[in-house]
């Protein structure tokens, strides 16, 4: 499953599921909208993590990459420039 931001009209912004097109969320402030697009991403990621520490497995370089997509998933674009 992945999700989008499609920004809105008035500063709103729509969560949208790419597999399906459908509406998945409305995020009536933008900047929120790709924290909620990156949930499904963040879920899998925590999961894993979670799953991990349950069984005393090491932490790998997959999920550390997995973990690092999904948290850049979810900045704001105005934490992302520079």
């Amino acid at each position: 499953m992945k999700w989008y931001k499609n920004q809105g009209s008035s500063g709103q912004a729509l969560v949208v599921d790419e597999e399906t097109g459908r509406t998945v969320a409305v995020a009536y402030d933008g900047a929120d909208g790709n924290l909620l697009a990156a949930a499904p991403a963040l879920r899998t990621a925590l999961s894993e993590i979670l799953i991990r520490l349950h069984n005393n497995e090491p932490f790998c370089t997959e999920l550390d990459r997995m973990a690092t997509q999904a948290l850049q998933q979810a900045q704001p674009e105005e934490d992302c420039k520079e």
